[in-house]
């Protein structure tokens, strides 16, 4: 029956006969054939054709007649090894069989609605006597080949098993056992034609040998040992694949992308010349190590050709997920492009991977998660970015830059004189050696993140943090013996920032950022600090107990 069921569907049988010809063709030729011989029921059964005799019992007999004390209640509780092993083995055949309905269907299916109906399902079922339900992917296939687009198919054949349970008749003294074992028999060859023939169309050469394999080891070592070679070369493959995934969706310069912000023609003039200084690559797709690997080696080797680069836009609005090792790897290659006086910025972030990145060190005035009412988080990133190469581009405004946008002169005196009132204290020195000081330097506000002094760096220009004026994050990069380096942080509201290079002649051994915005500090230029001797003395002073 098998082989003429293939040989049919070969000569162009339509699909909504052969759901029924091959079956009832080998019924009415076996009874048939039985009529011609004369022979009966009895001797059908005597010589095995038939199945054993069933009596015609009503529907409600399998809750009426019970036998309770036949139970071995021991063996009821199932064992822990079988239950979890076929407890995996059934929702993995399920998931799989849902994926491939959704496959050949182009449906779209909820995994977890289609597990939690097909349990309460089989639960009904088993109090009815019946067996678990199952999706079918090749019996879906087969209800869209004959020509099927609604659910009056199924509907139909669940109110027809239903009638005839209802009804207590013994269908199966009518069946002959080879008819039965030739349904099986069709089924496994269809299966296996599918799984091991038309398949090769379908999946690489790669998923071809799985499918050899897991049909050997199923032949030869049985269900779970096949199951399991299955599962691992999913692991194995899901994990490579997820090592060759491309995560780079675009990398732009400057001259390609503008802040939708006017300015003036000097601004724009100043952008155009240096374009350069600014990028904006976007990210796609799923975050984890493997693809993040490949994009900071990427962003490395780009940087060390690219010497003029100093802002760096990391944009993550078409990105579906981060995990945490992606966080940590751009937590590193954050602190490698700040040792490389490249300024990083992170847009479209997320607030859960904004939250990693900063438990990683990230300052989080670098991200930017939310949209303003007239621009996207990335215009605004690539608004401050601009503001910056404005700003470094007219020494005139970079030391008045506040919060990004054309700084307002501390000229005020009342603002001077509460200064200088903060510098004393915090110096402890006299009130003219603070306005000797105050004289000597330049008074400016600095937005947050930016980058005051560097560890390892020799710094020529001192900043003065005075407490109620400013804040600013200080971060030491202890080292390790083995792994990855070690950091320490700590928050600081008034601090001398850089004084090791000009004190000292020494490397500095912080790296001071702005973490307030509208931050004020008074620098102070190496010879000019030198000039004035006695607020000097005072200052090495403090810098000693710093």
């Amino acid at each position: 029956m098998a082989i003429g069921s293939q040989l049919l569907r070969k000569a162009g049988l339509p699909a909504r006969v052969m759901a029924v010809a091959p079956t009832a063709a080998a019924l009415l030729g076996f009874w048939a054939y039985a009529n011609m011989l004369g022979e009966s029921s009895g001797s059908l059964r005597e010589s095995g054709w038939l199945f054993p005799v069933a009596e015609e019992v009503p529907f409600w007999d399998m809750w009426t007649v019970q036998r309770l004390d036949l139970v071995d209640w021991n063996l009821l509780p199932p064992k822990v090894s079988t239950f979890f092993g076929l407890g995996f083995v059934l929702v993995l055949s399920l998931t799989l069989r849902i994926a491939g309905i959704e496959s050949s269907t182009g449906a779209s299916l909820s995994i977890d609605d289609e597990v939690k109906w097909t349990g309460i399902a089989s639960a009904g079922a088993g109090l009815c006597g019946a067996v678990i339900g199952s999706h079918s992917p090749g019996l879906t296939t087969f209800n869209l080949e004959a020509g099927s687009t609604d659910v009056r198919a199924a509907v139909l054949t669940a109110v027809l098993q239903l009638a005839l349970w209802l009804s207590g008749l013994p269908v199966m003294n009518l069946f002959p056992r080879f008819l039965l074992c030739g349904i099986l028999m069709n089924l496994g060859l269809v299966m296996l034609k599918e799984w091991m023939w038309t398949a090769r169309r379908k999946v690489g050469l790669l998923g071809l040998l799985v499918i050899y394999a897991q049909v050997v080891s199923s032949a030869v070592l049985g269900l779970l040992p096949s199951v399991l070679v299955g599962v691992v070369v999913a692991l194995l493959t899901a994990q490579a694949q997820l090592m060759d995934l491309h995560v780079l969706k675009y990398h732009v310069s400057g001259s390609s992308i503008r802040a939708n912000v006017r300015r003036s023609y000097e601004d724009l003039a100043v952008l155009k010349s240096r374009c350069d200084l600014i990028n904006a690559l976007g990210l796609e797709g799923f975050l984890s190590e493997g693809p993040m690997i490949k994009f900071t080696d990427y962003v490395k080797q780009y940087v060390e050709r690219n010497s003029a680069v100093r802002f760096m836009i990391f944009d993550f609005r078409a990105c579906q997920g981060c995990n945490v090792s992606a966080c940590a790897l751009l937590s590193k290659l954050d602190k490698v492009l700040q040792n490389a006086s490249v300024r990083t910025f992170y847009s479209n972030v997320e607030s859960e991977m904004a939250k990693t990145l900063q438990s990683f060190g990230v300052v989080g005035a670098k991200i930017f998660h939310s949209d303003s009412a007239t621009a996207t988080s990335f215009l605004l990133a690539l608004q401050r970015c601009e503001d910056l190469v404005i700003a470094d581009a007219q020494p005139t405004l970079r030391t008045n830059l506040s919060s990004l946008l054309p700084p307002a002169p501390l000229c005020c005196s009342v603002k001077l004189v509460a200064l200088e009132a903060a510098v004393q204290e915090f110096l402890g020195c006299s009130q003219e050696q603070a306005a000797t000081l105050s004289a000597a330097g330049t008074w400016s506000e600095k937005p947050a993140g930016f980058k005051l002094s560097g560890q390892g760096r020799l710094e020529e220009v001192l900043h003065i943090a005075v407490p109620g004026h400013s804040e600013v994050t200080e971060m030491i990069d202890v080292g390790a013996s083995c792994g990855p380096a070690q950091q320490v942080s700590v928050t600081r509201l008034g601090a001398l920032c850089g004084c090791e290079g000009l004190l000292f002649d020494e490397e500095s051994r912080s790296t001071c950022t702005v973490s307030a915005e509208r931050s004020r500090f008074l620098a102070v230029q190496k010879q000019p600090l030198k000039d004035l001797i006695c607020v000097a003395v005072v200052i090495l002073v403090v810098a000693v107990n710093y």
